[in-house]
């Protein structure tokens, strides 16, 4: 169920620096109260989402992520990240143009990424 009314937003275009920037907030801040355990498989082996070199090809990877409460574990490729940004809401894809984004703004990104709408929060 969305919480949050969408409306179209400005083609937003993640850089590399950025995807691996909302990452990090993300699961390091904005995401923590309802995500856990969260993986990455690359090529068939585990991947950090500190590493740079996740950041600089174009080899798709995907991400693993376990709910806090229920443990219901949520997959998303990369590319579902970078369409995510189109898919958000309008106020929080300004910020990340004018890359103001905060923990919320992460979340939401992150959200969308993984289930195409807000869950949680």
């Amino acid at each position: 169920m969305s919480v949050d009314k969408h409306t179209e937003a400005a083609p937003v275009t993640l850089t590399n620096r950025l995807l691996s920037d909302l990452l990090s907030s993300a699961v390091e801040v904005g995401s923590g109260y309802w995500a856990a355990n969260l993986t990455i498989q690359k090529a068939g082996e585990e991947a950090s989402y500190h590493s740079p070199a996740l950041f600089t090809e174009d080899t798709d990877w995907e991400l693993y992520v376990e709910d806090r409460e229920d443990g219901v574990i949520f997959t998303a490729k990369r590319q579902d990240f970078i369409d995510a940004a189109a898919k958000m809401p309008e106020h929080h894809a300004k910020n990340l143009t004018e890359h103001g984004y905060d923990a919320e703004t992460a979340d939401v990104w992150f959200q969308f990424a993984l289930f195409g709408e807000i869950v949680y929060g």
